[in-house]
């Protein structure tokens, strides 16, 4: 039954597909490098690359910190490459749960301890605000989440 429950909860607040792409690991790699000189007009640019494994971040998300005009733990995605046949790779893309969500989540475990503990001395209403705040954030997470995995198809011509 949990198992069941934590995959839900995993399918509505992560995303995690794999893609083609036609071309090879120098010429994917070439794109990833050219985020950068083109952040400003596809809204995302590439933060980190390993060996097979990069992060792209976009440079325009709503409700994120910035510091010198980079984003601070904005909305990223984390990608894997791996050679399918000659000319072709597999992409994979996905994202983790942000920190928020489960702050949030432990807001409502507190809020619903105290709850216990006043039994009939205290509102209800402060167990029900976070669980309210963990499904609008992780919407609007999700909206945005979709938004760069849609920006990042088109750009690197993702099938």
């Amino acid at each position: 039954m949990f198992s069941n429950l934590k995959k839900w909860i995993l399918s509505q607040s992560t995303i995690d597909k794999t893609y083609i792409f036609k071309g090879d690991v120098d010429k994917f790699i070439q794109l990833l490098y050219e985020t950068e000189l083109r952040k400003d007009k596809i809204k995302f640019s590439l933060t980190k690359l390993d060996k097979d494994e990069f992060q792209i971040t976009e440079t325009s998300s709503a409700g994120i910190m910035y510091l010198n005009s980079r984003p601070i733990k904005g909305i990223t995605l984390f990608g894997k490459f791996q050679q399918f046949e000659t000319d072709t790779l597999t992409i994979r893309l996905k994202t983790k749960i942000r920190v928020e969500i489960y702050l949030f989540c432990a807001l409502s475990l507190i809020s619903l301890i105290a709850m216990i503990v006043n039994i009939g001395a205290a509102p209800f209403w402060p167990f029900l605000s976070p669980l309210v705040a963990i499904v609008w954030f992780n919407w609007i997470y999700m909206i945005q989440f979709k938004d760069l995995v849609q920006k990042v198809k088109v750009y690197f011509g993702l099938k």
